[in-house]
């Protein structure tokens, strides 16, 4: 993933730049890797991998093969390996990987369901809301 690389293997293995400036609202699809700088509303899916930069503002469901968030992220996010929040990180939704490192600092609120098998890379489906019951005599 993007952290890893250094800035000439990034420049050529990521196919899809969201600059910092850039808003996209509806599905970025790419059968690439994505890097996110700016804001995306609605989806981001990718067969590859997806990085979200630290200034970035995701209210979106993310489907990957795998995953680095270091900025903010409203939505579901489905990986089919690796995913990792960094320090920096602010995940409000449901997560499903394989794999999942958090980074000491990153913040998530939501549920994480993880598998010795890869998952499908899907978002999971939203959760229901839950209403509490009562009886009343």
């Amino acid at each position: 993933m993007k952290k890893d690389l250094n800035e000439s293997e990034t420049a050529s293995q990521t196919d899809t730049i969201i600059g910092a400036s850039v808003k996209v609202k509806g599905t970025l699809f790419s059968e690439g890797n994505i890097e996110v700088h700016g804001e995306v509303e609605g989806e981001i899916k990718t067969n590859r991998d997806v990085f979200i930069g630290e200034g970035a503002k995701i209210t979106a469901d993310i489907s990957a093969a795998n995953a680095e968030i270091a900025g903010r992220v409203k939505g579901n996010v489905g990986v089919a390996e690796h995913l990792k929040l960094a320090a920096t990180a602010e995940v409000r939704g449901d997560i499903s990987a394989k794999m999942l490192a958090v980074d000491p600092g990153a913040t998530f609120v939501g549920r994480s369901q993880m598998t010795r098998e890869a998952s499908s890379g899907t978002a999971p489906e939203k959760s229901p809301k839950l209403t509490p019951k009562y009886e009343v005599e």
